[in-house]
């Protein structure tokens, strides 16, 4: 997991999760939304729920920290892939305009030695 998130990351984490843990380094479920925001995130209620599902597998209703710097961990490897496919997808746009035109994939597919019918 360290090598996923950086120390930086790992700490601002931390930082988020302690402004709301109780003296025993823990939240409750129901905090988890709370802690998302203090990150600037915005997650939607379902968002909150899965990562409930998630961390909180025994029901108890509480969420400790490695637990949830593992959720965090998969959500910033999802945000590294969805930045791979948003740079790959500039790659074919090339006008910028948010579309990939007929004209640009031949360009793009020529490129990469594909032949276009």
């Amino acid at each position: 997991m360290a090598d996923i998130i950086s120390g930086e990351k790992v700490n601002m984490f931390m930082d988020a999760f302690n402004s709301l843990a109780d003296r025993n380094g823990a939240i409750s479920t129901r905090e988890l939304g709370n802690v998302m925001k203090t990150l600037g995130e915005n997650p939607t209620q379902e968002e909150v729920q899965d990562m409930i599902n998630e961390v909180d597998k025994d029901g108890t209703g509480i969420v400790k920290f490695p637990s949830f710097l593992s959720v965090m961990a998969s959500k910033m490897d999802s945000l590294v892939a969805e930045d791979e496919i948003r740079e790959a997808f500039r790659v074919f746009d090339c006008d910028g305009n948010g579309y990939i035109s007929r004209t640009e994939l031949r360009h793009v597919m020529m490129n990469l030695g594909e032949k276009m019918t």
